[in-house]
């Protein structure tokens, strides 16, 4: 019977929550508020993908830094979380990528075979 490491799972939902709060808080001001969730698995990894619109400029080198934010005060921490949670889990990744208007995020966590 495979053991279920518990704190690995929290920072997989920790970064899961950060992405689909900083999703929605982009799609706010927009009239169409659509953001779509994928669920699969690939490369034996199960992965969550959270995609929604964007229509600014996004400067990739900042993301993750301390306090970086486009949203005003109090804002700026999520993302930095998600950096120091997936530099500290080998067997979690986050991946950012722009397809066309998409701003995508991928947070996928390894099976255990």
């Amino acid at each position: 019977m495979n053991s279920i490491n518990v704190s690995l799972l929290q920072n997989f939902y920790k970064i899961i929550g950060v992405l689909i709060d900083n999703a929605i808080e982009a799609v706010e001001s927009y009239d169409k508020k659509e953001i779509s969730i994928e669920i699969y698995i690939e490369d034996n990894y199960f992965v969550f993908e959270i995609a929604n619109e964007f229509y600014e400029q996004i400067d990739f080198e900042k993301l993750g830094k301390t306090r970086f934010t486009t949203k005003g005060e109090s804002h700026g921490y999520g993302l930095l979380l998600v950096k120091e949670i997936v530099n500290n889990n080998e067997e979690i990744y986050n991946q950012t990528e722009i397809v066309s208007n998409l701003f995508i995020q991928k947070v996928g966590i390894k099976i255990k075979g």
